[in-house]
């Protein structure tokens, strides 16, 4: 149950979205399973539906070889939210759908997205006729194809766009191009496809990347295909540096020249010369690390000073902070102090303070112990 290959176009989400579940619901094996003593019929597990769909995306023309078991997952995750499946309980959409022996069963009511159908129209001869995809096939592209001039604001846009990519992904943008322009252009070229041609693959391809939305809304693969279409017949032109920048860039490099060239015989007063240009040199490891070094080490002497002069940092303070910078920093706190001497003339002497002499009072008698000489009893 390959499926029938989904061409670019309007509604193509909702086209490709039908043709998944028709597949899915009409090949998807369901039986009887057993859960908590009960039994369920016409019921499967989420490991069999995630195993089925994957092997069924792999073969499918719309997908192909390159899916993941991840994304077969992502898939079937929509699948419970949007109803088209649901546990046996009846439930949806509040959970994930697990890659499990969980069991999951089809819905009665068709989950299927309506496709909206144009009303006809009566008169056939007043409205010209659309061209279809394949009838680009037959017509042999020129090497160069010119731009109309309704066109013009539409390659100076992506022209704009294209700049602002970095240089190598505007390059593989330009080589993938070049190589979709030449693929089509190609009439020896084998089939690469047997249901359709070179460029409508090329275009089926690569649009799903260029344009397409979280939400999968038509209106963005019906640009996406538009941009893609435009960005093949017209990629020489697109990816082209635009006229404007160039000759701007081409005028500020001359004047850069000029300004440098020195004539036999001219003013060479200084003022008016251009400054010199300095640019970077690679340096060693060594050279780096020694710059490194210096740096750092005139930073720290640097703050040495200011701990020393600061005139409003107390002395037990300044002492505290010293202490500090010596245990950190021992080879510059004894380059700035070789000696105990030039460590103390930091601070200032404090004054002594003078003991006040004790006046001691010179007895005419040696002092002697109280005698008792008579009582004071009756």
């Amino acid at each position: 149950m390959d499926g029938k290959m989904i061409g670019p176009g309007p509604y193509r989400a909702t086209k490709l979205w039908n043709e998944t579940i028709r597949l899915f619901r009409g090949g998807m094996p369901v039986r009887r399973h057993w859960a908590h003593f009960r039994s369920y019929d016409h019921s499967f597990t989420g490991a069999e539906a995630v195993d089925f769909l994957h092997e069924l995306l792999r073969r499918n023309q719309n997908f192909g070889p390159e899916v993941t078991r991840y994304q077969t997952l992502q898939l079937l995750r929509k699948f419970f939210k949007n109803h088209v499946i649901e546990d046996v309980k009846g439930r949806f959409g509040k959970e994930d759908f697990e890659d499990s022996g969980h069991l999951y069963r089809f819905p009665p009511q068709s989950p299927l997205k309506p496709v909206p159908v144009r009303p006809p129209v009566r008169d056939h001869s007043s409205v010209p006729r659309i061209p279809r995809w394949d009838d680009f096939e037959e017509i042999s592209v020129p090497e160069k194809i010119p731009v109309k001039p309704l066109m013009s604001v539409a390659v100076e846009a992506l022209q704009v766009c294209c700049l602002l990519l970095p240089p190598a992904n505007r390059r593989k943008l330009q080589l993938l191009m070049r190589l979709m322009a030449k693929v089509c252009a190609n009439p020896c070229l084998p089939a690469l496809n047997d249901t359709i041609g070179a460029r409508t693959l090329m275009v089926q391809t690569f649009s799903r990347c260029i344009l397409g939305s979280a939400d999968e809304v038509d209106l963005d693969e019906l640009l996406a295909t538009k941009l893609v279409t435009f960005m093949i017949d017209n990629h020489d032109s697109v990816l082209k540096v635009p006229s404007n920048l160039r000759k701007s860039v081409e005028e500020h490099l001359s004047h850069l020249r000029r300004a440098q060239i020195k004539y036999a015989g001219a003013d060479t007063d200084t003022t008016m010369a251009s400054p010199p240009h300095s640019f970077c040199r690679q340096i060693s490891r060594e050279e780096f690390e020694q710059q490194r070094v210096s740096g750092s080490q005139g930073a720290m002497v640097e703050l040495l000073e200011n701990i020393i002069q600061d005139k409003n940092m107390s002395i037990k303070d300044k002492k505290k902070k010293l202490k500090q910078f010596q245990r950190s920093h021992p080879d510059i706190y004894r380059r700035r102090f070789p000696s105990a001497e030039s460590e103390a003339a930091v601070f200032p002497e404090r004054p002594q303070r003078l003991k006040p002499q004790l006046m001691f009072l010179t007895l005419k008698k040696p002092f002697q112990p109280f005698q008792r000489s008579w009582s004071f009893r009756a």
